[in-house]
């Protein structure tokens, strides 16, 4: 999903290694397979990769945000907060 994300909270290596995880566990025993469940495959793991991913990007486009409007930083900022997968943050 690069691009999506500003590099605001570094969580772009952290994505990648779930997400090649993913696919070797998802998509890889798949590839013998006929198209049907190739695609199958794939759209599982597809879904996971935004369903895992999408926290991620609403906190980086939060913590920029906030980085240019400081009285917006606080201890719910994500420019301050733990950095975790699946974290919620509002989509401002």
């Amino acid at each position: 999903m690069g691009g999506l994300a500003s590099e605001n909270r570094g969580e772009g290596a952290n994505h990648a290694i779930i997400d090649v995880l993913d696919f070797a566990e998802t998509v890889a025993p798949a590839l013998d397979a006929g198209f049907a469940e190739l695609r199958a495959a794939m759209d599982v793991y597809e879904d996971r990769v935004v369903a895992r991913a999408r926290p991620g990007v609403l906190a980086s486009r939060r913590a920029c945000l906030d980085a240019h409007d400081w009285p917006r930083i606080g201890p719910a900022s994500p420019l301050l907060s733990k950095r975790e997968m699946m974290l919620q943050f509002d989509e401002e």
